[in-house]
Formats: C-alpha cells, sequence, structure tokens
C-alpha cells in the first residue's frame, strides 16, 4: 500500500471526560482534524451523548468523516455528576468505562473498518486525566497522545506537586498565609503564591491525602508516557510553562485557542440549553457598558455567596448578564433568580441558565467578563480582548486567574474571595482601566497572530495532523505486514546509523533516521553506533544527545562502541577524524553481526566512508549521509578525476573549473580541504569522492529544486564519468526545531523593538571570531550603513583550544562605537540563538559564515543573505548563493589575506542587502521563494517526502534480500 494512501486512512478516536468544558475542546479539536481531512470517532459515555440529543446527530451528518459512540459511565443516571462527583466519576470510568472502551476500540482497530466505511482506528487522543485509555489504547497495539484541556502553568504545576512535598512548601502550616510565595514551580517562582496552587492543595495535611488531587497529579505523571500531549494554548500566551513542560514530555504541541481557528457548531457541544433571548438583550445596551458572568458548568455556590456577589454587582451601577445554572443554587435558585432582577430594576439585568458564550463576549455591549477562569472561558476572554474578573473555585482556575491578573495584566483576580466590596472595586477597575482594556487588546491581537496560516498555533497543529499522519501510516503499514504473515525473521529491520561524533553530524544524521522511520511504508527502526569521542568534553555532549533521545522512546536503541585509541601523528582535522573512523572498523563489523533483528543497510556519515569495506564484508546494503549540501558532493564526486586531470594546484589554474551542475567555479571558490594537494585533507577528500560511487545511494540534505542542477548532474553519472553513479536522495531541508525557550532570548527580545524587515544579522557559526582589526572593520562598515543591526560577535579561542571565546567588546570594538549606534544596534558577545533570530519578523537579511546548516535556516525563513565564507566548504557555497540560486548579495572577500573585507565593502553589501538596489531586490524575491520550495518539500507529497519514501522502499528491500542470504 503506498504511503500516501495510508496517511489517508488516519482515523483519530477521541475520548475525553465528559463535562462541558472537556466536550467543548475536544469537539473544537476534532472540528480541526476534520478540516485536515482525517476520520474521527468522537466517545463520548452514555449519559453525556443523551444530553446532547439530536444535536450529535446533526453534527455528524454534517461530516461523512465525524461519527459519535458512546460507552456507560457506571453511575447511576440521577446522579448530579458535579464538581464534587468528579473523583467517583473518575473511578468509574476507569472501571465500567474502562472495560466497555477497550472492546470497542479493539473493534475498532480490527482491519477491515465497520459498516458505515470508516477505516480501521491508527490513533487514540485521549483526555489526559483519563490514564487508562492511553494505557489501553497502547497495548492493543494503537498510539496514544494525551490531551490535558487545562492550561500549561497548570498542567506544570500538577507536574510539580510531588516536589514541593519533597522540599516542604506542601503541605501548608496550619493558618499559613496564602500569600506567601512558592517557589517549587519552574518559571513561576516571581509571582506565584501558595493561593495559586490547585485549591485542593491546601486541604493536604501530614495525615490526610485529598484523592481528587491525587489522581489529577497521577494522570499528568502518566501524561510524561505519552507519544505526545497536547495543550490548547499558544507559545505567546506561555512561553515559559511550555518550556518546562517540554523538558519532561515526549513532545508537545501548543495548538490553541482551538475554539478560534477550528470552530464547532455550540449547539453540538453544550450540555445545556442556549438562551438565545440574551442576544437580543444585549443590542438594547450600549457599548462596553455590560458585565457578563458566568462560573462555568461545574461551580456551585452558596446564597451567601449569592447574595455577597449581587450587592457588590449592584453597587457598581452597570447592567449585567449573569447564567446561573438551574444547579447552581439548589432549592432557593427561582428566588434568586427575581432577587437579582428587582435588585438592579427593569432592564438593567439579565439572568439565563446558559448563553452561546463566544457569541457573547463578542458582542460590541459587553465591557467586561467575571469569569471562574477556567481554560476554556479563560482563552474565550483572550481572543475576544474582553478585560477579566477572576473568581476562582477549583483545579487550573487558581493559576489561570494569576496569569490573567498578575502575568498577562489583562484583568484582575478575586483571589477566591466573594465580598461585596470586593466585587465593586474589581468589577469596576476591570470597566474603567485603560491599561488593563489596552491590555486585553494587545493579548488578542498576539492570539490572532498566532493562529494566522504562518502563526505558531496553526504551525504547531499541522504538525501535529503530520505527527499523527505518520503513526498512522506505520500502524497502516505495520497492519498490512501482519495480515501477509511474513517470516518471523522479519521481524522490524534496523537501519544502522554511524555519524561522526560532531554534534551537526550526530544530530542531523538521527534526525534524518528519524524522519526515514517516519515516512517509512514498511517498519523499520534506527539502531545507532555512538563512536567516542576523543575528549571528555565532547564525549559528555554527545553523552547529553543519547540520553536525551533515549528518553524520547523512538524506535531508536544506542550501542556504544568499544573506545579507541585516537590517532596522534595526524596533520589535519580532516585526516583525523577519517583515520579515528577507520579504526572502529572490528567494533562496527562486531556491532552490526550481533544485532538480533535484520539489517536493513548501514547509513555513513560521510567522514566514515573507510566503513564501506565492513558494509561489504557482512553482505549489507550501505548509503552515505552527506550533511552539506549537493553542490559540494558534485564537486567531491568530480574530484578523483579532477585529480588526474589537473596536475598544478588549482590555484595555479587560469580560468573556471567545470563541475557539472554548478556555475563556473573559479580556483578561488575551492573549499579549504582542495586548495593544497600536498595536504592530508586533499588526499582524504580525494579518497571519500572516490568511495562515494561505491555507496547504494547518497543522502544530501538538500532538496531536489533548491539545487536542480547539481542534483541532475550527480543523478546522471556526470560528476562520476565512466564510472557507476550513486543513486541520490534529496531529503532535506533537515531542521531541527526546539521548543520554545522558557524566556525569549535577550537578542529575540531586542528584536521585538524593530520595525519588520529592518535589522541585517551577522552571525558566523560555531566557529568564526575575529580579532581586533577586522571587528573594527565590520564597526567602521556597520555605522556608516545607517542600518539596523544584530551582530553576534565572537573572540579568538583561549590558547590551544580550536573554538570562539566569549567576546570582551571592550577590546574588539573601536571607541565609542556602542554609544554611538546604541539606538540601531546590538552587538551579542557569545552564544545566540539563531533560529530564532532568523525566524523573526525584524530580520531582513543575513551576513552569515555560509555554513550549510546556516544556509538552510535562513531558506526557511525567506531571509536573504551575504556571504562571508571563512573556512571548509563555505567558499563554494557562497558561489552558489549568489550565483546558482541568487538568493544572496556577493560580497568582495580576500581569501589571500585570511578572508579579509574591507569596511567600505560590508557597507556596500548591506546597503545592497537592506536597501532598494536591483541586487538586492532579487535575492529578497529569490529567497522568500525558496522559503515555498523548502517547506513544499517537506510536506506531504513533497520531493524530499518522496526521496525518503523511496528510499525506505530500498533499505526494506535490502532487509528481505538480505535475510534470505543469511539463511
Amino acid at each position: 500500500m503506498a504511503v500516501a494512501a495510508a496517511a489517508d486512512r488516519a482515523h483519530v478516536l477521541v475520548f475525553p471526560v465528559p463535562a462541558q468544558g472537556h466536550l467543548n475542546s475536544f469537539l473544537h479539536f476534532s472540528t480541526g482534524l476534520l478540516r485536515a481531512g482525517l476520520h474521527v470517532t468522537f466517545l463520548h459515555t452514555d449519559h453525556s451523548l443523551r444530553r446532547l440529543g439530536a444535536a450529535a446527530g446533526e453534527a455528524a451528518a454534517a461530516s461523512p468523516r465525524l461519527r459519535f459512540l458512546s460507552v456507560p459511565d457506571g453511575l447511576p443516571d440521577d446522579d448530579p455528576r458535579d464538581a464534587d462527583g468528579i473523583p467517583r466519576l473518575l473511578e468509574s470510568m476507569r472501571t465500567t468505562a474502562g472495560a466497555a472502551y477497550r472492546d470497542v476500540l479493539a473493534s475498532l482497530r480490527r482491519a477491515g473498518g465497520t459498516a458505515d466505511g470508516f477505516p480501521p482506528v491508527t490513533c487514540v487522543v485521549a483526555d489526559g486525566i483519563l490514564p487508562f485509555a492511553a494505557d489501553i489504547a497502547e497495548e492493543l497495539g494503537v498510539p496514544a497522545i494525551a490531551y490535558r484541556t487545562v492550561s500549561a502553568c497548570a498542567v506544570l504545576a500538577y507536574l510539580s506537586v510531588p516536589r514541593l512535598i519533597e522540599s516542604g512548601e506542601l503541605p501548608f502550616p496550619e493558618g499559613a498565609d496564602l500569600d506567601e510565595p512558592i517557589r517549587g514551580v519552574p518559571g513561576m517562582e516571581s509571582f506565584l503564591r501558595r493561593r495559586d496552587l490547585p485549591i485542593q492543595c491546601r486541604r493536604l495535611t501530614k495525615t490526610h491525602e485529598d484523592p481528587l488531587l491525587n489522581a489529577v497529579v497521577a494522570a499528568t505523571v502518566h501524561s510524561c508516557k505519552a507519544r505526545a500531549l497536547m495543550l490548547n494554548t499558544t507559545t505567546s500566551l506561555e512561553r515559559s510553562s511550555l518550556a518546562h513542560l517540554a523538558q519532561e514530555m515526549r513532545d508537545v504541541f501548543a495548538v490553541g485557542p482551538l475554539h478560534a481557528m477550528s470552530p464547532a457548531p455550540a449547539v453540538a457541544t453544550s450540555l445545556w440549553r442556549h438562551d438565545d433571548g440574551c442576544m437580543a438583550w444585549l443590542d438594547g445596551q450600549a457599548e462596553q457598558s455590560v458585565v457578563y458572568i458566568s462560573l462555568g458548568s461545574l461551580t456551585v455556590i452558596s446564597h451567601e455567596q449569592f447574595t455577597e456577589f449581587l450587592l457588590g454587582l449592584v453597587a457598581t451601577g452597570y447592567p449585567f448578564l449573569w447564567v446561573l445554572r438551574p444547579d447552581m443554587l439548589g432549592a432557593s435558585q427561582d428566588a434568586a433568580l427575581q432577587e437579582a432582577i428587582a435588585a438592579v430594576g427593569e432592564g438593567r439585568s439579565c439572568v439565563v441558565p446558559w448563553v452561546p458564550q463566544r457569541d457573547v463576549l463578542r458582542h460590541r455591549a459587553v465591557g467586561c467578563f467575571l469569569t471562574h477562569s477556567g481554560w476554556n472561558s479563560t482563552v474565550e476572554g483572550v481572543v475576544e480582548g474582553v478585560p477579566m474578573v477572576c473568581w476562582p473555585f477549583f483545579a487550573d482556575q487558581q493559576v489561570n486567574s494569576r496569569f490573567v491578573g498578575a502575568v498577562w495584566g489583562n484583568g484582575l483576580d478575586m483571589k477566591d474571595v466573594c465580598e461585596r466590596d470586593v466585587v465593586e472595586r474589581t468589577v469596576r477597575e476591570a470597566m474603567e482601566s485603560a491599561e488593563v482594556r489596552r491590555s486585553a487588546g494587545a493579548l488578542a491581537e498576539q492570539v490572532e497572530r498566532d493562529i494566522a496560516d504562518d502563526g505558531s498555533s496553526a504551525l504547531e497543529f499541522k504538525r501535529l495532523v503530520s505527527f499523527i499522519r505518520e503513526l498512522s501510516t506505520f500502524l497502516v503499514q505495520a497492519s498490512c505486514s501482519e495480515n501477509s504473515q511474513p517470516r518471523k525473521s522479519m521481524a522490524t529491520p534496523t537501519v544502522v546509523l554511524v555519524p561522526e561524533w560532531g554534534a551537526g553530524h550526530l544530530m542531523s544524521l538521527l534526525d534524518a533516521g528519524k524522519r526515514l522511520l517516519a515516512r517509512a511504508g514498511s517498519p523499520l527502526s534506527l539502531t545507532v553506533l555512538v563512536i567516542r569521542p576523543p575528549t571528555e568534553q565532547l564525549a559528555a555532549e554527545v553523552e547529553g544527545h543519547v540520553r536525551r533521545e533515549e528518553a524520547s522512546a523512538l524506535d531508536v536503541r544506542f550501542v556504544h562502541l568499544p573506545a579507541v585509541e585516537h590517532p596522534t601523528d595526524f596533520v589535519s582535522f580532516v585526516e583525523f577524524v577519517s583515520r579515528f573512523a577507520q579504526m572502529h572498523a572490528p567494533h562496527v563489523r562486531a556491532a552490526v553481526a550481533a544485532l538480533p533483528c535484520p539489517v536493513a543497510a548501514l547509513v555513513l556519515d560521510f567522514f566514515c566512508t573507510t566503513l564501506l569495506d565492513v558494509s561489504r564484508d557482512l553482505a549489507v546494503p550501505a548509503y552515505v549521509y552527506f550533511t552539506s549540501n549537493a553542490a559540494m558532493l558534485a564537486l567531491m564526486l568530480r574530484l578523483p578525476a579532477l585529480h588526474e586531470e589537473v596536475t598544478a594546484e588549482f590555484e595555479e589554474m587560469k580560468g573556471a573549473v567545470d563541475v557539472p551542475g554548478l556555475p563556473p567555479v573559479p580556483p578561488s571558490s575551492f573549499p579549504d580541504p582542495v586548495k593544497d594537494k600536498k595536504s592530508p585533507n586533499y588526499t582524504w577528500f580525494v579518497y571519500h569522492g572516490r568511495r562515494f560511487a561505491e555507496a547504494d545511494g547518497i543522502i544530501v540534505n538538500t532538496t531536489a529544486e533548491l539545487e536542480q542542477s547539481a542534483v541532475a548532474a550527480i543523478a546522471d553519472g556526470r560528476c562520476t564519468r565512466g564510472v557507476h553513479a550513486p543513486t541520490v536522495y534529496p531529503i532535506g531541508p533537515v531542521i531541527s526545531f526546539n521548543p520554545p525557550p522558557e524566556q525569549p532570548h535577550e537578542c529575540v527580545q531586542w528584536l521585538d523593538a524593530q520595525p519588520p524587515g529592518s535589522v541585517v544579522l551577522l552571525c558566523f557559526g560555531s566557529g568564526g571570531f575575529f580579532a581586533a582589526p577586522r571587528a573594527h572593520e565590520i564597526a567602521h562598515g556597520l555605522e556608516r550603513s545607517g542600518h539596523r543591526f544584530l551582530w553576534v560577535l565572537r573572540g579568538p579561542p583561549a590558547p590551544g583550544a580550536r573554538h570562539p571565546t566569549d567576546a570582551n567588546l571592550a577590546e574588539l570594538l573601536p571607541d565609542g562605537f556602542l554609544e554611538r549606534t546604541k539606538d540601531r544596534g546590538l552587538v551579542w558577545p557569545t552564544w545566540a540563538p539563531q533560529r530564532e533570530i532568523l525566524a523573526h519578523a525584524a530580520v531582513g537579511g543575513f551576513v552569515t559564515h555560509g555554513g550549510w546548516n546556516s544556509v538552510l535556516e535562513s531558506l526557511w525563513f525567506g531571509v536573504p543573505m551575504a556571504p562571508w565564507p571563512l573556512y571548509a566548504e563555505q567558499h563554494l557555497n557562497a558561489l552558489t548563493l549568489v550565483a546558482g540560486m541568487g538568493v544572496a548579495v556577493a560580497m568582495k572577500v580576500d581569501r589571500k589575506q585570511g578572508n579579509f573585507v574591507e569596511a567600505a565593502e560590508l557597507e556596500r553589501a548591506v546597503k545592497e542587502l537592506m536597501g532598494g538596489g536591483e541586487e538586492g531586490r532579487k535575492a529578497r524575491e529569490k529567497a522568500m521563494e525558496m522559503k515555498a520550495t523548502c517547506r513544499n518539500a517537506v510536506e506531504e507529497g513533497g520531493s524530499s517526502v518522496v526521496a525518503l519514501q523511496r528510499l525506505s522502499e530500498e533499505l526494506y528491500k535490502g532487509a528481505v534480500v538480505n535475510t534470505d542470504k543469511r539463511r
């Protein structure tokens, strides 16, 4: 079965807790899945489905890919299912609903689907406080994602409860001041108080535990085991909490606010009947004059609280719309309603049992929202830019309320105190404060950007859909494999990766391998052979990478090869790496031979071609992973023949060198390792280029469209002339995007204050540095250019070291430069998050060393470049960017003077890159074209995805052939 067809059969079963807020959120999520083309089975309880009545059937009828099923929750029909009964409901669902759910899922999991034409279920998205649902799914072989309908800050608070108990911050001392700070919730140390933790924390003592708190904390910890955690939030709202959660979870998707991205029919989500008459009442009120009060679907208040609250409202003098559910006050409800209406006067109040809340919040008459701070209500208020007054009751509501009042500033916190003067004061301030209203409006604008097509939440939702499709594809293919009853020896063949230890090589190859798994048409696994680096510092870095990957629980195993004595008589880095890899050949051979599963292929780092001999000895296919671009690969494949054709040094040649697929290459653009034919670097590059042709294929971190000419020249044999041309698989861009940081980096914060497209970034990679004379030239050029700039400046390495140091700006920069440019420039003296910076709207150009990873990142975000090559293959990359792709402005770099660029030349290049010149205009246009090219390549049906699928098919065939040979 084709991979695309398998992806089209993605079928998600969603299983929420049967409470109004959970059902709302899950149905909005389901609507998004339906719009993305997935099938959805929405699993209700019998009780909640009956309450929805005909509305559920109408919603399902509107989409042929949506259906509603139900299981019993185990409680009698007359059970109130209120807030106090939540522990009882959760336990009953675990036992009664759990057994029925297992039967339903097992039935829906079976190949062949069901009578209504739905394909088998391929993924479960379960409510995060129903941990049994994820466990049962995984037991039945269905991948499970946890969806918590609360805020990220609430999840983090629950996750921190065990640490708070261990550190002594919980339980609280008897009579404790609830306004005392809490220090043990990461990222909230400066503002979180005792009262902001879930209210159940106040009930803890050394001898008493709260059963609901225990259940929710256990479920939250359990979420760490799911394939991923999904949250109805945005990065801009909860950046810090998301960053901390990313350290605990296998993956985190911030995909909200879902109600604004994928609006579901309100009638299909509500367990209560709407009173639409309130909308007509609002039409008769003045703009921003009405206080809207709703305390959610579970809150119950006493008559005393009602009275205090009502008196506070009346004292404000504002008209109000109040949602009082039939079960909210008990027996005194009817009298209370009459009391509320009489207290305010004719036409000044509207009290109803339930409303279409989104419509109410966006009505022009609503001036503030008095809310219980449930997360759904909170984000609905945020989206509409309505100031809030928070009266939290339980669960996540306390911490949400704190974020509204102390972090976002779009409302006020009543501190769960219901007193008439508190109600009057906070409502008046919310209605009358220009600052609160301004903050609410700014927050709404930011969230609107988040949910736009290129916003963080929209992109995260697309990533989530792709993730679900990938899980589904793997499951469908595995099911087909099971149905065809393959030999036992063919269980999950493995692809063996052999990376060089550098982070750029190790992580790039591993990311490529994981993409391969996700796109494989047949089940495959990864085995990574880890070469121990030659220094303890490097070894610790590699071990850290491995630990993080092992914690992800993907189908990747790591095999640490025995340490070997590294060579000491080497002259160059390329020589050292190549010989060091060669010395591991016996260990690689032994490790591969000892694997208990079929080996589909070896995939070798391009510095490890000596290990092709191992693949030949073991009769295992071998592929080379090339971390650089197709242009450099074309040159390396051409190099063995050039070595025979050109006896002199390349620098002595007159005219350009012919490399098929590339523009004419002047000798000045040749990479550093091949400039000197007497160098061991050159000898090893010729060796690697010759051996590339022996591989079964070469996997390249580029796209077929980005380097069309070079890829074509390699594929049709023009680069290897008379020698078999290896199959080339362009699978890029292979770029790893980390979770959002706890707080925006200082450079990003500085960029936030700059106009769009106004800043030129100067950053020269992990090895780029400048001594004072060169730094002075750059400073003069930037100052005279007149453009805004962000310059990442590193100082020379310490004696005996290879890597740059943090820059001493006082020593490296001209006197007065920082003062003269302080209003338009930032010089950053240490590492900076290049990807985050390039992604920022303020960045309009990039002066770069031209390392291929940096080039891909720049193109991914559509940023034009001015290349300033320093080492390795960067001079060839510069030629490719300017003459081949047209995405860069040329800059004169004096290679004979140590890659020197004069201040005047930098000034010219920056003005051209950032200004209105023709060369700069074309580079900007071309960079935006390449942005679309890069992104399209890795979308479903894109060239890189197709290449991965083609590669996976070849690998699986190799595993079959290899197994047959071994038999």
